[in-house]
């Protein structure tokens, strides 16, 4: 066996970085409904709007190539390359007014 570096793929990816990588944990929206709240909350029963790709900004590395949005004829509403915060998307919620 040779110290060589060889052409063939591995399982290990190859990413300069120095923070170490993590999993991402929720990869979904939240779909369209009533909203809930917690206990006795003065918005129960508000109707939540569907989030459209065009209201979502999308948050890639410098090197990486913007994802294509899967639904057709939509786009993602801004695609920004900040690695000073840890997000991958965020968007506008229609009940509360906060980003999430």
């Amino acid at each position: 066996m040779t110290n060589q570096p060889s052409n063939q793929p591995s399982n290990q990816p190859s990413i300069p970085t120095t923070r170490p990588l993590s999993q991402v944990g929720n990869t979904m929206a939240e779909p369209p409904g009533l909203f809930r709240g917690r206990g006795k909350h003065p918005l129960t029963g508000k109707a939540k709007q569907r989030i459209l790709p065009e209201q979502v900004t999308v948050n890639i590395g410098h090197l990486a190539k913007a994802p294509v949005c899967p639904q057709p004829g939509h786009a993602w509403g801004r695609v920004q390359h900040d690695d000073s915060v840890t997000w991958l998307a965020s968007w506008h919620e229609s009940i509360l007014g906060s980003n999430k």
